[in-house]
């Protein structure tokens, strides 16, 4: 899929300007069921690489809870939030996600992610 040019800044401009209102909408429209899955997941990418202090606990908070999403390409979008936040907070929140993961090569990259932040 090709992504508008801008959506990452975009995307930053938003969470910075409105930030706990963003991130809960952004909560709220990932948990329809008829979300654009692709749209949803390139978005919590670019959420946890975001360098912005004072949305990072909501902004953590949202990729914790998106483990958890029906769709599994928006739990590998906030897999790879989590990743970029590198933060060992987010550890309890992965050792549920791999306990009900079901799709065994994202249960891997869950794992995987784990052990990084164990090593720190």
């Amino acid at each position: 899929m090709a992504w508008k040019p801008n959506f990452q800044k975009d995307l930053k401009q938003v969470i910075r300007t409105t930030g706990q209102a963003a991130v809960n909408a952004l909560f709220r429209i990932n948990s329809y069921r008829r979300v654009n899955i692709e749209v949803c997941s390139e978005a919590l990418r670019w959420i946890g690489r975001m360098d912005d202090p004072a949305t990072y606990e909501s902004r953590r908070w949202l990729l914790e809870r998106c483990l958890s999403s029906n769709f599994p390409r928006i739990r590998d979008g906030a897999l790879l939030g989590l990743s970029a936040m590198n933060d060992p907070d987010a550890i309890q929140y992965l050792h549920f996600a791999i306990q009900h993961e079901e799709i065994n090569e994202l249960k891997e990259d869950f794992e995987q992610v784990l052990r990084d932040l164990e090593e720190q």
